[in-house]
């Protein structure tokens, strides 16, 4: 920002990141090499923060897992800080995008507040970050669970239709190829590729 007489009285550095992530013929591919992605899952809970990382805790967090032969995280039931994406962008580390998923999906509003959350985390996160390589839309059917500590009595049909929602409303807001999983964890029901099921 310069004033009148040229002299400049604001400014910022910024950088970018290029590269071309894919399925291809059985491989991931980075820039067109294969690519291993091998992570480790972060529950991202730090003692005296909680929630909250500080840089000290993101480095020593993507520092040790690089040294234990690893490459990136799946940050779990979180988005990551934009600065911890900067982090990962500038060490060559990966991290997924995830919604947090603990309600009640069952409720219209509930479920329409979810799809339109993610949304906003793809465009926010996705887009501008080169460390993220693939996004969680969905975890363990939280939101839909069937069991005695978080019983809703959703269907395995209600789980399903939700899956396709999310998956549906992934292609359509995330940047083309990029992986996604619809219900990451112990379940696995449906995937969608161009709209069609594989």
């Amino acid at each position: 920002l310069l004033d009148g007489r040229g002299e400049e009285v604001d400014g910022f550095d910024t950088y970018a990141g290029f590269r071309d992530f894919r399925l291809d013929g059985g491989w991931y591919r980075l820039n067109g090499r294969p690519f291993h992605p091998r992570g480790l899952l972060n529950q991202a809970i730090y003692p005296d923060t909680l929630y909250t990382p500080t840089d000290a805790h993101t480095l020593t967090d993507f520092g040790h897992t690089l040294a234990m032969g690893f490459n990136g995280e799946r940050r779990h039931q979180t988005t990551p800080r934009h600065r911890d994406l900067w982090l990962a962008d500038r060490m060559g580390y990966w991290l997924s995008i995830e919604l947090p998923c603990a309600r009640d999906l069952r409720d219209g509003a509930a479920r329409a507040g979810a799809i339109r959350e993610w949304e906003r985390i793809v465009a926010a996160y996705a887009w501008g970050h080169p460390s993220v390589f693939f996004l969680v839309p969905g975890n363990e059917n939280w939101g839909l669970l069937n069991h005695a500590q978080h019983e809703t009595g959703a269907s395995d049909a209600e789980r399903e239709a939700f899956q396709y929602e999310l998956a549906l409303a992934t292609e359509a807001c995330a940047p083309p190829q990029m992986p996604y999983c619809p219900n990451d964890g112990w379940r696995m029901v449906t995937s969608l590729r161009g709209g069609a099921p594989n």
